[in-house]
């Protein structure tokens, strides 16, 4: 991922500098779960009726292999980064509320994202 920007960075030197290291200071703090978390929540809703739901409970479905409290704490990590902006997890809320987590990604996070995948 550094080298990606630093190429990114010599091909594209227009960017603004600002933007390009704080996209580098946030990478630097992001672990590989941050990523799995930002993932997850960028994913669209699923096409299944249902009634209820939370925000928890979508993301413990999309990353089974993780705790709700890890969940939770990188949430929390990301919110700090200015990242994402989901800060009720366990709100019971409709289920397709509560599938689309795609709202809980701050622009600056949506940016993010977009340089990460334009640099896979």
């Amino acid at each position: 991922m550094y080298r990606a920007f630093l190429t990114d960075s010599i091909k594209s030197p227009g960017k603004s500098y600002d933007e390009q290291l704080r996209f580098l200071r946030t990478l630097e703090e992001l672990q590989f779960d941050h990523l799995r978390v930002m993932k997850a929540m960028a994913e669209p809703p699923d096409d299944r009726d249902g009634f209820s739901g939370s925000p928890s409970a979508t993301l413990g479905e999309r990353l089974p292999d993780m705790s709700k409290e890890r969940i939770a704490e990188l949430v929390s990590q990301l919110n700090d980064l200015r990242v994402t902006k989901l800060t009720a997890l366990n709100t019971l809320m409709t289920y397709r509320g509560a599938q689309d987590l795609r709202g809980g990604i701050t622009s600056y996070g949506q940016q993010f994202l977009s340089f990460l995948l334009a640099n896979e």
